[in-house]
């Protein structure tokens, strides 16, 4: 084989809150992002990836009661969308199924914006190598 490049596909879920203040700024949202990735690794030890993916939002956004009007009221409205995103990370084994992560990511969409810029992470893997 000319190239061994591993490859996964995972799947999560993930509950999103803006902040722990009880302050809510224009376009903040909440709610659960349901997604999907593939994930290309460098190696299949300690090694950079890629992940790139798309999934579904169904959460609420602090938003204006009507959209182009500025004088219009703000309040958390249910805002269901598609959402994409990529990210470049390192990852390692801690044990035979279980994996740490250190991810820069950027997901975007309609309506929801920059989320996570960070992510951090244990994972477990089903299956074998």
């Amino acid at each position: 084989m000319l190239f061994d490049l591993p490859l996964s596909i995972a799947v999560g879920a993930e509950y999103v809150r803006p902040t722990a203040s009880g302050m809510n700024l224009l376009d903040d949202y909440r709610g659960w992002i349901l997604r999907g990735s593939l994930v290309w690794y460098a190696s299949r030890g300690t090694a950079p990836y890629l992940r790139l993916g798309g999934g579904a939002s169904f959460g609420e956004r602090y938003a204006r009661t009507v959209e182009w009007d500025t004088a219009s009221p703000l309040q958390w409205q249910r805002r269901p969308s598609f959402a994409v995103f990529w990210g470049i990370g390192v990852r390692g084994m801690i044990a035979q199924h279980v994996e740490w992560a250190v991810e820069a990511e950027c997901l975007a969409g309609d309506r929801v914006g920059l989320l996570l810029p960070l992510r951090l992470g244990l994972l477990y893997r089903w299956g074998g190598r």
